[in-house]
């Protein structure tokens, strides 16, 4: 007897617990709790609204991994936050662009293209940062 495959518009689970070698979820799924319990491979998009937790994080695909926010990401960590085996780029404006930044706060850094200077914002102006 053929077993038939479950593939509803919607879907909504308060829990679920993903286990197993090949886990497959469609369509629009809404799951309030859940926990992987071995390695996962998602294809396609995955769309939080609340706390994502992971002890790991790893990007090994083709292209550059990017973080979209309609407001501020933070990075909270106990210890430092760490960027190794690269170099840090800020964001780039040039003096022109300084004056249509909205609420800059006191300690934001840029790197200014027009004056090729790193510089900090003290509260009420762009300082520039003495390298020397």
């Amino acid at each position: 007897m053929a077993r038939k495959l479950f593939k509803p518009q919607f879907l909504d689970v308060a829990n679920l617990l993903i286990a197993g070698d090949n886990v497959t979820i469609e369509a629009n799924t809404r799951i309030s709790s859940a926990g992987i319990a071995s390695e996962s491979t998602v294809d396609g998009n995955i769309t939080l609204t609340n706390t994502f937790t992971a002890n790991n994080f790893v990007a090994t695909g083709v292209g550059i991994p990017t973080v979209y926010s309609t407001g501020n990401v933070v990075l909270n960590a106990a210890g430092n936050v760490v960027v190794e085996y690269s170099p840090l780029r800020l964001r780039s404006y040039t003096t022109g662009d300084l004056t249509n930044l909205t609420n800059p706060n006191a300690g934001d850094w840029i790197f200014n293209s027009t004056t090729k200077t790193m510089q900090v914002y003290d509260g009420s102006t762009w300082a520039n940062v003495n390298l020397g």
